[in-house]
C-alpha cells in the first residue's frame, strides 16, 4: 500500500514538473510578441510563480523517488543514478530560458529512464539522444527571435532605484 501511495506521488510530481515545463513554454511566446510593457507584465507574473511549481515538483520527485529506490535497493543502479543527475542538471539549467527545450527532452528521457530501467549504456545514448535533441531545439528556438522576449521582460518588470 505505501509503495503504492510513493509511486502515485512520484508520478504526481512529474505531471506537476511537465505543467510548469508548460506554463513556461506557453508564457514565453506571447512575452516574444509583447508590444508593450503592460501586455508583457502578466506574462512575466505568470513566469513569477514558475520556481513554487518547480520546487513542489522537486520535492515530491526527490522524496518518493529516493523512498522508492531504498525499498528496492536501487541506488546502485545506474538508471536511478542517472536520472538523478538529469533531475539536478535540469535544476541548474533552470536559470536560462533558452534550456526549456532541453529541460523538457531531459525530463522525458528521465521518464524514459524510469520505465524502462535500462543498464547504463542504453540510459548513456537515451541522455546523449535526449540532450542533443533539446539543445538543438532551443538553439532553433533561439536563433527565431534573438532577445525579443528578454527586451519584453526587461521593459516589464520595475526597476529598483
Amino acid at each position: 500500500m505505501i509503495r503504492s501511495v510513493a509511486l502515485f506521488t512520484h508520478v504526481i510530481g512529474m505531471l506537476v514538473l511537465f505543467i510548469g515545463i508548460a506554463i513556461e513554454w506557453l508564457g514565453l511566446e506571447p512575452l516574444r510578441r509583447a508590444a508593450t510593457p503592460e501586455h508583457a507584465s502578466s506574462w512575466v507574473r505568470l513566469q513569477d510563480m514558475l520556481p513554487r511549481v518547480y520546487g513542489i515538483a522537486l520535492i515530491t520527485l526527490l522524496a518518493s523517488g529516493m523512498y522508492l529506490a531504498r525499498q528496492i535497493g536501487a541506488f546502485d543502479l545506474a538508471f536511478v543514478r542517472l536520472a538523478l543527475g538529469l533531475m539536478i542538471l535540469m535544476g541548474i539549467l533552470g536559470g536560462l530560458r533558452v534550456a526549456l527545450f532541453m529541460r523538457a527532452a531531459i525530463a522525458l528521457a528521465v521518464v524514459y529512464l524510469m520505465i524502462d530501467k535500462p543498464l547504463l549504456s542504453p540510459s548513456l545514448v537515451v541522455t546523449g539522444v535526449a540532450v542533443a535533441v533539446g539543445l538543438t531545439i532551443s538553439l532553433l528556438s533561439t536563433a527565431r527571435s534573438p532577445g525579443s522576449h528578454q527586451r519584453a521582460i526587461e521593459s516589464a518588470v520595475p526597476r529598483d532605484r
